[in-house]
């Protein structure tokens, strides 16, 4: 499993944690005040990467760490939307 720059998208947000999806189906807990760097804010959607670090207690699985942001979820939204478009446009072409 690789610990370091993993890439997934914010999943869910609370006040003071939340949780990001990877590898298509796994979820991983964060929280905000130490997961995200300085300046940057969770956002649902959003294309992050991280780390993952020691839970700070022992008995619990491994957290997201050290996130950054790659893309915000309006891009994000905007470039779903036009992968979506092009596949439209690209049905029935050979």
């Amino acid at each position: 499993m690789q610990l370091k720059n993993v890439r997934g998208h914010v999943l869910r947000v609370l006040p003071t944690f939340g949780f990001i999806k990877y590898d298509n189906d796994k979820t991983v807990f964060f929280h905000i005040e130490t997961g995200y760097l300085s300046g940057f804010h969770p956002e649902v959607g959003q294309l992050v990467a991280f780390d993952f670090g020691p839970a700070p207690d022992p008995s619990k699985p491994a957290v997201a760490v050290n996130i950054r942001v790659i893309k915000s979820a309006k891009a994000v939204q905007e470039e779903n939307a036009i992968w979506k478009a092009v596949k439209t446009l690209n049905v029935g072409v050979k």
